[in-house]
């Protein structure tokens, strides 16, 4: 299987998953940003976006889709999906200025997947087509532009492309409309970027990220989580637990059951709640309300 374009076919195909909805007022601009704001801050946190590139989880799929959930945030999974979103965020924003915003990433769409009239036809394309097709909407070599995003490792191009559409990531004791939507969905508890944790619906810790403050208690996948401070286990127990240790920055207690043992972990963290939103640059051109307004008829 060969899966280096996977940034494209796949990647392009989320990205307009997310915006046309948008378009169309089946979900608001607000929410829009707060789906973007969960992805960027799941990058900004996992250890795996440091040393793993998103051309890696792509031409990785095979394995990847099949891999458990323990230790995903550091290894990646197969987030080129979300990751791709920030790529063509960013080429929607190049396009626009350099072009003084008459081309729009709507342009290099219509021109590449567009086909001749008449009968269907099947007609593959390569890499080098991508920049070609683009290259016409805006002259630029496009290759090297891409393919900060596909080699590099961190979130530098990932966090510049929200900057270049005139937003960028922050972190408040506001819960994420679109994490809640995920948390409910799904029946889990997300705490990953606070303590570092995220909990199924039977109290089973899924994963931890590796350099945060519950997996330096000694947390890790497949513990589940009895007591906080010696009260039985809820969600709302441990946020109670995460909000109050910010004014007695005293470690919070979780029992944990690990196997036939149970243990003590004393978790060392004093910031209180926190969320990911996106916030507007100022002085910058606003590409990403642009880009979410709908179209004519």
């Amino acid at each position: 299987m060969d899966g280096s374009l996977l940034w494209v076919y796949e990647g392009m195909t989320e990205f307009w998953g997310e915006v046309l909805p948008t378009r169309a007022g089946l979900i608001t601009p607000e929410y829009f940003r707060e789906i973007i704001a969960n992805s960027a801050a799941t990058f900004d946190t996992e250890p795996g976006a440091r040393w793993r590139p998103l051309a890696d989880t792509a031409t990785a799929a095979q394995v990847l889709y099949d891999s458990p959930h323990a230790w995903q945030s550091s290894r990646r999974s197969v987030d080129f999906y979300d990751a791709s979103v920030f790529l063509w965020l960013d080429v929607d924003a190049e396009l626009r200025a350099r072009s003084q915003g008459h081309a729009t990433l709507d342009d290099f769409v219509r021109r590449f997947y567009a086909g001749a009239s008449g009968a269907p036809q099947l007609k593959s394309y390569a890499e080098k087509d991508v920049y070609d097709t683009l290259a016409t909407v805006a002259p630029m070599e496009w290759r090297t532009f891409i393919h900060r995003h596909l080699d590099s490792t961190g979130t530098a191009a990932l966090m510049g492309a929200l900057e270049r559409s005139g937003w960028k990531l922050t972190y408040s004791v506001q819960p994420n409309a679109s994490g809640e939507t995920l948390q409910k969905r799904h029946k889990e508890t997300d705490r990953q970027w606070s303590i570092g944790l995220n909990l199924d619906k039977d109290a089973k810790i899924i994963d931890v990220i590796a350099d945060r403050a519950a997996a330096r208690a000694g947390a890790s996948p497949g513990m589940s989580v009895i007591a906080v401070d010696g009260q039985k286990y809820t969600a709302t127990v441990l946020d109670a637990a995460i909000f109050a240790a910010q004014s007695t920055h005293k470690p919070i207690a979780l029992l944990v059951e690990d196997s036939d043992y149970y243990r003590t972990l004393s978790v060392e963290y004093y910031d209180g709640p926190r969320y990911p939103h996106l916030v507007r640059l100022d002085g910058s051109p606003d590409t990403l309300s642009a880009l979410l307004t709908a179209r004519a008829k």
